[in-house]
């Protein structure tokens, strides 16, 4: 729905800190210098927004077999192979980097065909 982004709960106790030490997460959306906290009526929405599709995108024309350039953090500028057929927003896709074979989920939005 927001690519790039993603919605984190947490308990009381735990710290925001905690967020930015999981793998792949940049920086919190914040107001001034506190991370910006969704009501739950909206993240509610949210949920239902998606769960009906009202924010899908059209799809790329993808098929299986065809090269497509990662535009993600980790393995930006790569290229892979379309694994599977485009099912939703997300992708089968086959890398080769460092020597092994990785098969990611990408999501479409991170991809680029060549």
């Amino acid at each position: 729905m927001f690519p790039g982004y993603a919605f984190v709960g947490k308990r009381p106790e735990q710290s925001w800190r905690d967020i930015l030490r999981v793998p792949g997460v940049r920086a919190l959306v914040t107001t001034g210098e506190a991370p910006t906290e969704l009501p739950p009526w909206m993240m509610k929405m949210l949920i239902a927004a998606d769960e009906m599709a009202a924010y899908d995108r059209p799809r790329p024309q993808l098929a299986v077999g065809d090269k497509v350039q990662i535009r993600d953090e980790l393995w930006e500028g790569l290229i892979g192979e379309v694994m599977r057929a485009p099912e939703g927003r997300r992708i089968a896709v086959l890398l080769k980097a460092f020597g092994k074979k990785h098969v990611l989920s990408v999501d479409v939005d991170r991809l680029a065909a060549k």
